[in-house]
């Protein structure tokens, strides 16, 4: 949209805002903060709201959002005293109070998408279709035929109809389930709930989410608990047209037997799905439901936390407690591995649990045999650790289970990565994106572009993905091929500064330390990574690029050896890196290299064969 006030235009396309003609410097959480404020001007904005939607409910104190208040006013010609833009309503919030010149359609966006359609792939499009067919916005590959293209859905908190404390938690937790059984429902892609969180207690217009979510249909609804039973009614609602396609009958179950309304709702769901949209059949349903309501919320509380180093700790900390009071619900064993796993991988902190991880995902699979979550989770640790076949029969299972699964997809993209089938790795991860263009364990497909030199669609790509230390270091090594190297060090002192010992701080480290000449301050953030007991192999091949960057080849092809040896077969990358050149005419480095182009051979002829049948 295009916001324009006095001398103010506001572009959310373009994430550009300009006064008088001029674009000012504007910080991206500031610029969220004027952009919810406009949207939702029509009243006060709670400072909660503001937490939960621009800071994605990460602790954050008050002296910091007044701060962007203030910030926020200053850009737009306001002041604290005069409050004309912004008014605070003293105990309640804040309200955008300024008279809306224009507001208008942006057309920035539909070109960059046509752009970045181009830039991807010539099988894949995007395209603006908001028609009653449901096909939205998203890519799309050509050969692909209506029957057969996905509906892209959200479902959103339900609304308590007498809120209630002890029953509000419902709202979340009803649609939670609904998520997880639409899962296994062929052609239908829905977001998970960490997406969906934000709407949980704000009065949001349906259309806006649909477009925030880049969604074709909501699934919302209200619930009543009264004489000891819970009555629910549900509607899907197509966001083009702003109308209601289907309403289900009242459901009413005791008020004691709430995991069977969960069941109840879903299974109503997918009957009026495949009525009015013809969705294919129901590969699997029938979740584990939790044993124990406080569990529940525990882990409802942790999937909201963000993919950050605090956000994994505390997600940690709510995922214990949750399996200590029930140690059946797979879906909290799952988290748990993945955040301790993310801990200590990305902020390399040794939790003294890493070889609790598999047995969390082999527990989870026990309880629910086809649990795509465990599934997906486990594959990528047997990606990581040398155990690569074992990872592709996993998601060739996967695939049976449910062959248009974003997270599946995703899953055999990351595989190929590893093996060096990149072209396969894009066009698999390229899919996930096209199917849930907002998840952020998706992000990882602006490594394979860069890793194949399309540095411009990764760049693009970072645009979908909230702040955080991966975009902002991606965004620092695409400055460096960029040629820019006043932004790419910026960009580096940041993320030092916020957090020197995880993952993004030493290899911010390492960059500038090379940018600079200072190759032993570099070298030191490498040893430093190195005593981190890395399990992963890309890692290691990462260190080995490190490694020859500051001018220790030996060390370098030490490393390289290693993640050969370890199952990375990328050599593709190898050939694309102009920090490994000292290096490729060594015998020792060549036979590595030779031996990795050779297992990618071999393991494109076992597997690529093995996948045809869900292309």
């Amino acid at each position: 949209m295009r916001y324009q006030f006095n001398q103010t235009i506001i572009d959310t396309a373009k994430f550009e805002l300009s006064a008088s003609g001029k674009v000012q410097s504007c910080e991206p959480k500031v610029f969220s903060l004027i952009v919810f404020l406009i949207e939702h001007r029509k009243r006060v904005v709670t400072r909660e709201e503001l937490f939960e939607s621009i800071w994605e409910g990460r602790e954050v104190s008050d002296t910091s959002l007044s701060n962007h208040i203030k910030i926020a006013r200053k850009l737009l010609g306001d002041d604290g005293k005069s409050q004309k833009v912004i008014k605070t309503v003293h105990g309640r919030g804040y309200q955008f109070i300024e008279a809306i010149a224009q507001e208008t359609e942006s057309h920035f966006e539909e070109s960059n998408l046509n752009l970045l359609a181009r830039k991807i792939k010539p099988s894949f499009i995007f395209v603006t279709l908001f028609t009653l067919t449901g096909l939205g916005y998203f890519l799309t590959q050509q050969n692909v035929t209506p029957e057969n293209d996905n509906y892209l859905m959200a479902v959103l908190p339900f609304s308590n109809n007498q809120p209630d404390d002890s029953t509000d938690y419902l709202g979340l937790a009803l649609a939670d389930r609904v998520i997880s059984e639409l899962a296994y429902v062929e052609n239908i892609n829905v977001r998970p709930t960490s997406a969906i969180r934000k709407y949980t207690k704000a009065n949001f217009d349906l259309k806006q989410i649909g477009q925030n979510l880049k969604v074709d249909y909501l699934i919302t609804g209200s619930y009543l608990s009264a004489y000891n039973k819970v009555q629910m009614n549900v509607e899907i609602v197509e966001i083009a047209s702003s109308k209601m396609v289907w309403r289900s009958q009242q459901i009413e179950v005791e008020n004691k037997s709430v995991f069977e309304l969960q069941d109840r709702i879903a299974g109503e769901i997918y009957r009026g799905l495949n009525r009015k949209m013809g969705v294919k059949k129901k590969l699997q349903f029938g979740i584990d439901t939790p044993n124990n309501q406080k569990a529940y919320e525990l882990y409802l509380r942790s999937i909201a936390q963000p993919f950050s180093t605090n956000g994994h700790r505390k997600a940690v900390s709510l995922l214990k407690r949750s399996v200590a009071l029930d140690g059946n619900f797979a879906p909290s064993l799952v988290q748990l591995g993945n955040r301790i796993r993310r801990l200590e991988q990305f902020g390399l902190i040794n939790t003294g649990e890493s070889h609790q991880t598999l047995s969390y995902y082999q527990e989870a699979l026990q309880i629910e045999p086809n649990l795509l979550s465990a599934l997906s989770h486990l594959a990528f640790v047997y990606t990581e650790s040398n155990r690569i076949d074992e990872a592709m029969r996993i998601v060739i299972t996967m695939l049976e289970i449910n062959p248009t699964n974003a997270q599946t997809h995703f899953t055999l993209g990351y595989i190929f990565r590893y093996a060096g089938l990149n072209e396969h790795a894009i066009r698999e991860m390229e899919y996930a994106v096209k199917l849930d263009p907002r998840n952020v364990r998706f992000r990882s497909l602006i490594a394979t572009y860069s890793g194949i030199k399309r540095f411009k669609d990764a760049r693009k790509l970072l645009d979908y993905y909230p702040e955080s230390a991966f975009t902002t270091g991606w965004q620092a090594l695409l400055d460096i091929r960029d040629d820019n190297r006043e932004s790419a060090i910026k960009r580096f002192n940041k993320l030092i500064v916020s957090d020197r010992a995880s993952l993004w701080g030493l290899v911010a480290t390492v960059h500038k330390a090379y940018l600079e000449n200072e190759f032993e301050k570099g070298l030191i953030a490498v040893h430093q990574l190195e005593q981190t007991n890395i399990a992963d192999a890309e890692t290691v091949f990462y260190v080995a690029i490190y490694y020859c960057m500051l001018g220790e080849t030996k060390r370098c092809q030490q490393s390289y050896r290693k993640a050969v040896d370890n199952g990375y077969y990328n050599y593709q990358f190898v050939d694309n890196s102009p920090y490994m050149d000292n290096v490729k005419n060594d015998p020792g480095f060549i036979a590595s290299y030779n031996k990795a182009k050779q297992n990618s051979q071999l393991f494109a002829e076992r597997f690529l064969p093995l996948t045809q049948k869900f292309q």
